[in-house]
């Protein structure tokens, strides 16, 4: 695993970078896939959300700024409201976090090919790697070490992932616990409407997602290119 603090400090290139955000901005993309987006785009700062807005009329933000309140977001960074949100169909989507989408964006810097990674996708994920060549470098980011000493649901999903993409079978209960049991996970057992227990249960739930969510850089972003 890569620190993200520590991506591009000492000139190092990767093949496949794979940031994993499991509470949530990875967990809320697949939820746009899973709707049914087909322009998706994450942006890694408020500025680049607001180019992209004036650019884009219509495009539907969704997310969140680190509490700042300063854009209008659609839907909150919530994966379980994406999926219940109506006036999400058929629109253009941008996607802001304070964790996934900064790391996303310095991933990019470092690696040819880029993938955002949750327990929701992590299958589509171990899929896409073990087609690749056995010399291939690849990064897996816990991105809430970010911002986090203690990002336990992201090195959950990274330990998986690292364990599946080489062809071995385990139990993935063990590592859904560990999101359930997480410091993160804690706020969503509180009755805050911002964070609600649905979004728990659809972050600590494995394979609904069958997109591995490659990105590329496009005018103002990152760009989610639909493989599945």
């Amino acid at each position: 695993m890569v620190d993200p603090h520590k991506l591009g400090t000492n000139g190092e290139r990767y093949d496949v970078a794979v940031v994993v955000d499991v509470l949530r901005c990875c967990t809320t993309l697949a939820a746009c896939i899973d709707i049914g987006s087909t322009q998706l785009t994450l942006v890694a700062d408020a500025e680049a959300a607001m180019r992209l807005m004036a650019m884009r009329e219509g495009t539907a933000l969704v997310g969140e700024d680190g509490g700042r309140g300063a854009l209008p977001f659609t839907v909150g960074n919530s994966p379980s409201r994406v999926l219940t949100s109506p006036e999400l169909s058929g629109a253009p989507i941008m996607l802001l976090s304070s964790n996934g989408t900064p790391v996303v964006t310095a991933a990019q810097r470092v690696a040819s090919d880029v993938y955002c990674g949750s327990f929701a996708n992590v299958n589509a994920i171990a899929d896409r790697l073990r087609t690749l060549q056995p010399d291939t470098r690849v990064a897996l980011i816990p991105s809430s070490t970010w911002t986090s000493d203690d990002a336990d649901e992201d090195l959950a999903c990274c330990e998986y992932l690292a364990t599946i993409m080489s062809g071995a079978t385990t139990d993935v209960t063990p590592f859904l616990d560990r999101v359930r049991q997480s410091a993160a996970a804690q706020k969503f057992l509180t009755g805050n409407v911002d964070f609600p227990e649905a979004d728990l249960d659809r972050c600590a739930t494995d394979g609904w997602c069958e997109d591995p969510l490659l990105v590329r850089p496009d005018a103002i972003g990152m760009a989610v290119v639909p493989t599945s």
